[in-house]
This record gives structure tokens, sequence and C-alpha cells, in this order.
């Protein structure tokens, strides 16, 4: 018998899988079933609804990405400025921009689910508020940071590997000048 986790597990990959290859729009509770090969019942159990399931979509990506962080933020330190290097190097070490273009969608079609990632922004706006002298400049980097990964995902602006490099050790030269 499969553990409660594993089959969630299955559930959230089939709607990722049908988001990433369709759109959000198309993720059902019947077509998730089919994916996963989980009862439609089963996937009630663990998701009620449409929304819960893309909240649980979305809960799941915010976790890995905040451990890759931690991981990251463990090898730089936890002052300002290695924090700052640590989100650098998370969009760094981004090798597949293109995964995170489902949850573009699912922000979407679902606003509401916007709350963790905003109260995110804000908490991190507000720490950096904390050193004035500092916040303008700070504030340039992350959103340079934030971008570089953004067009990364819509594919909007592509780089070079040689480019992406510069632009990525640019931005640790820059924190590094605060």
């Amino acid at each position: 018998m499969a553990r409660r986790s594993d089959t969630r597990d299955r559930i959230l990959d089939a709607a990722l899988a049908i988001t990433s290859a369709s759109g959000a729009c198309q993720v059902t509770i019947d077509a998730v079933s089919a994916k996963s090969g989980v009862s439609k019942g089963g996937v009630l159990y663990h998701f009620p609804d449409k929304a819960s399931l893309l909240s649980g979509l979305l809960d799941r990506h915010m976790d890995r990405q905040a451990a890759i962080y931690r991981e990251a933020e463990a090898e730089h330190g936890s002052t300002r400025h290695g924090r700052l290097h640590a989100a650098i190097s998370v969009t760094a070490k981004r090798t597949n921009a293109q995964a995170m273009l489902p949850f573009l969608g699912i922000l979407a079609l679902e606003p509401g689910l916007l709350k963790r990632p905003r109260a995110k922004g804000a908490e991190v706006i507000n720490d950096l508020r904390k050193d004035p002298k500092r916040f303008t400049k700070t504030v340039l980097v992350l959103l340079a940071n934030s971008g570089l990964g953004l067009s990364e995902v819509l594919g909007t602006i592509t780089l070079r590997p040689a480019e992406r490099a510069a632009v990525i050790a640019a931005l640790h030269t820059l924190v590094d000048s605060l």
C-alpha cells in the first residue's frame, strides 16, 4: 500500500505535468486522477477541489525553493550580504528555468495564491529597510537577480552561458560593494 505522502506526491506530480503540458486551466480532478493513477476519490481525499490542488502544488514548489535557498545560505552565511549572495547563487544554479513557467499559470488562474509569495517578499523588504543607507542599492541587486530569473522563465531574454556567468559575477560584486 502506498504511503499517504507518496500518493500526495503522485497527485501533485500529475497536476504539474498537466499544467506544464497544457496550462493550469486544464487541471481537473478527473485529469489528475487519470494521469496519476489515483482514484478520483483518492485525489479528492487529499485535495477537495482544484483550488486546494493548485495551492498544494505551489506550496510544494515554494518549500522546495526554500530548501535550495537554505542550502545556499548555509554556504554563504546568514548575514544580509550572505543572504544576498545566497539568492544570487540560487538563480545561478537554476538550470531549467522553464520548469518554473507552470507556476506563473497557476498564480494567474488563482491570484489568491500570491499571498504566501507576497508575504515572503514583504519580509525581505522589511529586513532590508533596517539598513536605509544601503536599501536602494540592495533592492536594485534583488530586482536584477529576480529579473534575470523571470526573464529566463519567460524566455524573453536569453543569455549565452558566458554572458550569464558575467551577470551573476557582477551581481556578487555589487553585493560585496554594499
